[in-house]
């Protein structure tokens, strides 16, 4: 009886262990600004060539922060310039609605081959920050690959009774087919990703115009996936779609998927967890948010 009830004892204790919270033992005491931002061969007149409303470039800045659950600080009130070798100097404006992210609204402007570019960032203090004069990357060898999708199981924490419990979650499983990679030098790809679904009003006459229509909500799969490839030939996941109680898939829906061609991949902020910020050399890296 001892014997058993001291077992008992153990694997409660271990089964325990298992919940404990984990503390962050990193500090902050010197918060570093951080910049997101990108520009592309495509304009925000090209993009209306995609079944997308369009896209002007932006800049998101804000400031780090301990590893809490608030967000972090926007930075607000800075000026923001795009500069090229050939003397151009564009503007990106603030958004009034929302803090620390700031657009470049040129409806024509896009990144031109054999030209370079700098940003450069200057806060309400006057501290200043440039990045490196960087240029449109060689295109890679052949077009976007071949996109499918696997119906799959995965387990993912679901939060039921006030507690996560880890659970089976029917999706899919939504990848693409890499060019093989014919120079010495790795290809670094950027993927983002954009839902619209059909929407049925449940409380308007099926008679109403509006009763059925397609809609839009830039939160939902607003991650992106970054990768450095250094031999291609293979299928790279991209993102996972639940099914189960997901009503955007009921009636249609219809995912627009971005790649793009960098220049570098060795840069990531806060958020992306799942990589160390520069590339180790491993095939491949994959940066995801």
């Amino acid at each position: 009886m001892n014997r058993l009830t001291g077992l008992m004892l153990l694997l409660l204790s271990l089964l325990m262990g298992c919940v404990e919270i984990y503390e962050f033992k990193i500090k902050n005491d010197h918060p570093s600004l951080v910049v997101e931002g990108q520009i592309s061969d495509a304009s925000y007149l090209d993009c209306h060539e995609f079944p997308t409303e369009g896209r002007y470039f932006t800049v998101k800045l804000r400031w780090t922060s301990n590893v809490t659950n608030i967000r972090d600080e926007m930075v607000k009130n800075a000026s923001v310039l795009l500069v090229d070798d050939r003397g151009n100097i564009r503007e990106y404006i603030s958004s009034e609605t929302d803090p620390g992210v700031y657009t470049l609204y040129d409806v024509n402007f896009r990144a031109e081959p054999g030209v370079s570019y700098q940003l450069r960032v200057i806060l309400s203090d006057g501290d200043s920050y440039s990045s490196d004069w960087e240029s449109m990357p060689a295109v890679p060898s052949g077009s976007m690959g071949d996109i499918d999708f696997e119906e799959v199981v995965r387990q993912k924490y679901v939060y039921k009774n006030q507690e996560n419990v880890l659970t089976d979650v029917r999706g899919v499983e939504v990848g693409i087919h890499l060019p093989e990679v014919s120079t010495p030098d790795p290809v670094f790809y950027r993927w983002t990703f954009s839902a619209t679904w059909v929407f049925r009003a449940t409380l308007v006459s099926v008679t109403e115009p509006h009763y059925r229509c397609w809609i839009t909500n830039h939160n939902y799969l607003s991650s992106y996936v970054m990768l450095r490839d250094n031999a291609g030939g293979y299928r790279n996941r991209l993102f996972f779609l639940d099914v189960d109680g997901n009503d955007r898939i009921f009636d249609r829906i219809s995912i627009l998927i971005n790649q793009y061609a960098m220049n570098r991949v060795d840069v990531c902020d806060r958020d992306t967890v799942k990589a160390p910020s520069h590339p180790t050399g491993r095939d491949p890296d994959i940066l995801t948010r």
